[in-house]
This record gives C-alpha cells, sequence and structure tokens, in this order.
C-alpha cells in the first residue's frame, strides 16, 4: 500500500513538471492539463509556452480590472495582443482578429471551465484542434485569474497557436524582450508572495489565488 502511493505520488509529480510551463499557477496547469489529455484532443503534439502563459496572465488581468470578459480589451484584438507581446503568428493570421484565444469568467475550478469551454462549439473546436487549420496549432499558454472585487471574480485564458518565424535581424531584440517580460511577470509574483508572508497571511491574495 506504501509503495503504491509513493508511486502515485511520484507519478503525480513528473506530470505536474511536465506541464509546469503550460500555466502560471495550479489552477492554470490543471486547465492545460485537461486540454491536452483529453481523448477527443485531435492535435498529435502540444508543448507548453511560458511566453504565451504570461501574455494570458496579463490578459486575464486586464479583464478583471476591466470587469468584463472581451476579446477586445482596451480596443486591442487578441491576435494583436500577442504581437504587442513580440510573440510572434504566423503571416496568414489576421492582425485585427482572434484566432488564438479562449477566454472565460465565472467558474472556480479548472474542470468547471473545460466543461464551459466544451459547452461553445468555437471554443470546443480550437482547444481540441477539430479542424486543419487549428490542428497546425502546437503551442500552447494558460492562466487563471483571481479578484474578488472584480465582476465575475474569477477569470481564464487560454492561448494556443502556431508560433510563425521572425527574421534572424529580429532574433536578438525578441529574446531580449521575451527575457524581460519573463523576469518582469516572475518579480511581480515574488513581490506579491512577499506581501502575504510580511503579513501573515496564510491564505492568497486576490489578484493570485492558487
Amino acid at each position: 500500500m506504501r509503495n503504491t502511493l509513493l508511486l502515485l505520488l511520484f507519478t503525480s509529480c513528473i506530470v505536474k513538471a511536465q506541464y509546469n510551463g503550460c500555466g502560471t499557477d495550479e489552477k492554470s496547469i490543471a486547465l492545460a492539463q485537461l486540454i491536452i489529455e483529453n481523448t477527443g484532443q485531435k492535435r498529435a503534439v502540444i508543448k507548453c509556452n511560458k511566453l504565451l502563459a504570461i501574455a494570458a496572465h496579463e490578459k486575464a488581468e486586464t479583464m478583471a480590472k476591466a470587469g468584463k470578459i472581451s476579446h477586445t480589451i482596451n480596443h486591442i484584438t487578441a491576435n494583436e495582443f500577442l504581437r504587442k507581446h513580440d510573440i510572434f503568428l504566423p503571416t496568414n493570421y489576421e492582425f485585427f482578429g482572434n484566432q488564438v484565444e479562449a477566454i472565460q469568467g465565472g467558474e472556480v475550478t479548472a474542470r468547471d471551465a473545460f466543461d464551459y469551454f466544451m459547452t461553445s462549439h468555437s471554443h470546443k473546436e480550437h482547444l481540441l484542434g477539430e479542424n486543419a487549420f487549428y490542428q497546425q496549432q502546437n503551442q500552447i499558454g494558460v492562466s487563471y485569474f483571481h479578484d474578488e472585487q472584480s465582476k465575475y471574480e474569477d477569470f481564464w485564458v487560454v492561448y494556443i497557436t502556431e508560433i510563425g518565424k521572425s527574421s534572424n535581424s529580429e532574433n536578438t531584440n525578441t529574446d531580449k524582450s521575451h527575457y524581460k517580460f519573463i523576469m518582469k511577470f516572475e518579480n511581480n509574483i515574488n513581490k506579491g508572495k512577499r506581501k502575504r508572508f510580511q503579513r501573515g497571511d496564510t491564505t492568497s491574495t486576490r489578484a493570485y489565488k492558487k
């Protein structure tokens, strides 16, 4: 019995590590796993993309501050939003459009968020790669954001996309930009954790509920 429990724990740790880069916290990682491992998933391979996950977190936080669920927050479309973060999309993706983003508000658990997405034909088609266009998308990033002062409180953002190619002259600057983007996010997360520790608060903050 003890060996079985140890094996289950070890397996769980391996699975978590496998999907760690897919999300920004345990809830978003759980949603990514549900999407990737679903029996209806048509994509042969889906890779975790930390840049997409962090971009998803920023979008979720922006929606929380605006108090609405929208693909065009601040008049910026989903495709445009990723490009503004130096995430290269294929050239055949519309600039002012959305072929990459699924959003949801109000569901507390990853399972509930996933089940909600599956009730929508357009979301299900995108997340499970149910047509030839979406099957080319092999990169995923997911985020969850909680704000108890906002209308929906719980916000979910999923990015699944194909990553386009940049010219060699752009690669160095883009890599630096991506590094700064990741470091800024991780520094903000660490600041939030330090503030909770200093207050002696053992619960999650409204912005980083786990």
